[in-house]
């Protein structure tokens, strides 16, 4: 039940209004009470870290707005809200008019976390607009030199209460701005009531610090107080020694850490040398280094191999390729004409040297002169007579000698 009214975070901020009753004030500091109304009663509790900014004593049947969470009390089982501050019923104009404002502002973006800037780590100086005769600057000057001796800060004095303020304060930061030589601004005032607090709700003046270039810190109250400045600010500090704590290290701690990098440096630089030696004492003793001609011997003994291997091969290509041509200039002498003709035919051309194929042939009429192509010469002939029929002489012996010997095979 605890996780789950604490998972709502409609109730994690609620402003409730309502009858005192059953007040009890306990020696710890803490105020149990009830609120009720005219239907129904819820328990309360106020614990005295909240108890603390109470500007009245409460009792029963007093008129109160308080602002609180829900909560579940596990040990009795029951539901009650946790009290976060507390004033007297009255003042409803003025929270009525917070609200609208917050509503407004919250819905135009000024709130948005993505808007705001982020702080820087060591301010060259400090801007503060506040009342120069109050607490506040002296808690920031104090907890600056506590911090960081030597620091440099500038004061715009303003007015922290009442008619005017929001406008003094307004100028404060603007001039600031203008100035450039701040690196953050601090804007603040010491507790109060709502009505001491009104001018840090003023509309133009969150507007203002929502467009400052410089980073603001709003130090507006105690830490139970909440103003519109506060929603707006890049940076809200539960009071002004909160915010002189937010505004700068501790500069002791940041030297202590400074040495502490240092000697990590050191470290790794002195670990990184001791490696580098051990590595170079390692590379001394290495043979190779000694006798780097060692580092070519075996590079040396594999190229022999290769250049041996690419002999062999390159013998071996050579003897199979001159086989292989020496078998085609065979099959081609074979083919050769001339072969042909030291056997005893002849090629026979026209004059103009055209191959003539046939006895029909218009260039083979009688009285045309022709070329006999032989093995030792050429001779020139002139056509006396043609016939289309093969001589006797060139009859197939073989054919006419294999019949006859199948015929003496038939009449035996």
């Amino acid at each position: 039940m605890a996780r789950l009214i604490a998972a709502q975070s409609v109730l994690a901020k609620m402003r409730v209004e309502g009858e005192l009753a059953n007040v009890r004030h306990y020696r710890s500091g803490h105020w149990y009470f009830s609120l009720r109304d005219e239907n129904s009663t819820v328990s309360c509790v106020m614990f005295k870290g909240q108890a603390s900014s109470l500007e009245f004593k409460p009792q029963d049947g007093q008129k109160v707005v308080v602002l609180c969470r829900a909560g579940f009390y596990e040990r009795d089982g029951k539901f009650q809200l946790y009290v976060q501050s507390m004033r007297e019923a009255g003042l409803g104009d003025l929270y009525e008019a917070y609200a609208k404002l917050q509503k407004k502002l919250e819905k135009e973006g000024l709130f948005d976390p993505r808007r705001k800037q982020p702080l820087p780590r060591l301010p060259r100086r400090i801007g503060v607009v506040t009342s120069p005769s109050g607490a506040v600057i002296r808690d920031i000057i104090n907890v600056l030199t506590r911090r960081w001796p030597g620091f440099s800060l500038l004061l715009f004095p303003c007015q922290v209460q009442g008619p005017g303020a929001a406008v003094t304060i307004q100028r404060g930061i603007d001039v600031l701005n203008e100035r450039g030589d701040c690196d953050v601004i601090i804007v603040g005032r010491g507790g109060g009531s709502m009505e001491d607090l009104w001018a840090f709700n003023d509309e133009q003046l969150a507007r203002t610090i929502a467009a400052s270039r410089t980073p603001v810190i709003s130090a507006v109250g105690h830490e139970t107080d909440f103003t519109i400045a506060d929603f707006v600010a890049d940076m809200r500090a539960p009071t002004p020694s909160a915010a002189a704590e937010l505004a700068v290290p501790v500069k002791e701690d940041m030297i202590m850490g400074i040495m502490d990098v240092r000697r990590r440096l050191e470290d790794a630089l002195v670990r990184q040398l001791e490696s580098a030696k051990k590595a170079l004492s390692r590379l001394e003793s290495s043979p190779y280094l000694n006798q780097p001609i060692r580092l070519l011997e075996g590079s040396r003994q594999r190229l022999d191999q290769v250049n041996e291997r690419m002999s062999r091969s390159v013998m071996q290509m050579w003897k199979e390729k001159s086989q292989a041509l020496a078998t085609a200039c065979h099959r081609l002498d074979a083919l050769s004409p001339l072969k042909v003709l030291a056997r005893g035919y002849g090629l026979v051309t026209t004059v103009k040297g055209e191959p003539l194929t046939s006895v029909q042939s218009k260039s083979a009429v009688p009285g045309s002169e022709l070329d006999i192509i032989l093995a030792d010469g050429r001779l020139r002939c002139e056509v006396t007579e043609r016939d289309s029929g093969l001589p006797t002489d060139f009859v197939d012996t073989t054919s006419s000698s294999q019949d006859e010997e199948s015929g003496n095979s038939t009449d035996n």
